[in-house]
């Protein structure tokens, strides 16, 4: 789905700018990463917290946009439980089992762990051991909903795409929704030309729900309506969370 996508996305910034594009799909986040440090793509797309991550080891990274979906340039992420069960409140959660996305997922791990950890909740004791690991944002539902897991984090569109999915609305409770979250960074490893970057931040604002060909490369099923213009500090929300998160963690993997 992902090659089909994002590849008519690829294939029209490409032709905007004369430069043939290729769409690869990393296995996770690392692999993403790993590409970008080796020049092995040139144009990423990098979830929020692995932009971060990504900037932090390569300053040279350029971002050039990112994306509008569902009509806003942020998301939220959700903490979520089977609607059938007798959970009301996440202190309702205490020994049960979660199942989170990755470690490295921003609203499928990052933000939740992070607010939990705001409400004085350290998620390793107060949850059930071992957490689960789902992969991604639908696996994630699927496995709360087979009763694999007593409850999930996921960002605000999976849901939407659980509901395309034919799942039906009353079936998930949400019980914790995170701060808003900056949207997913489109960058260009470092060492590439200026130019280039230029190019291609107006090839993807030029494209846009708006119109009949913007439409037809978007899609339906992306969510996404368009392009803007995004800054490194958009992401600063997303640093501050990554800290207040390392720091509470460390604090208590110390001496007891």
């Amino acid at each position: 789905m992902l090659q089909t996508e994002f590849g008519r996305l690829a294939r029209a910034v490409g032709t905007k700018i004369g430069v043939p594009f290729e769409v690869v799909v990393a296995r996770d986040y690392e692999d993403l990463r790993r590409r970008v440090r080796d020049g092995t793509v040139d144009l990423a797309q990098l979830a929020p917290n692995n932009y971060v991550r990504a900037k932090a080891e390569l300053p040279g990274l350029t971002i050039v946009a990112t994306h509008v979906a569902d009509g806003s340039p942020t998301y939220q992420g959700y903490v979520i439980v089977r609607a059938a069960s007798s959970y009301r409140r996440v202190e309702d959660l205490r020994g049960r089992r979660p199942c989170w996305v990755d470690p490295e997922s921003t609203s499928g791990y990052l933000y939740p762990r992070a607010m939990l950890r705001k409400r004085g909740i350290d998620p390793d004791a107060f949850f059930a051991s071992p957490a689960l690991w789902s992969g991604n944002h639908s696996a994630a539902i699927d496995t709360l909903l087979a009763g694999g897991c007593d409850v999930a984090a996921v960002y605000s569109g999976a849901l939407r795409q659980a509901w395309s999915r034919g799942i039906d609305r009353e079936a998930i409770r949400i019980l914790l929704k995170t701060e808003r979250i900056p949207y997913d960074a489109y960058c260009l490893r470092p060492g590439l030309p200026r130019s280039l970057a230029t190019a291609i931040r107006r090839a993807l604002l030029s494209i846009s729900t708006r119109t009949g060909e913007g439409r037809a490369i978007l899609g339906r099923t992306t969510r996404i309506n368009g392009f803007m213009i995004a800054f490194d500090d958009a992401y600063d929300a997303v640093r501050a969370m990554a800290r207040l998160l390392d720091a509470a963690e460390h604090r208590d993997a110390g001496p007891r």
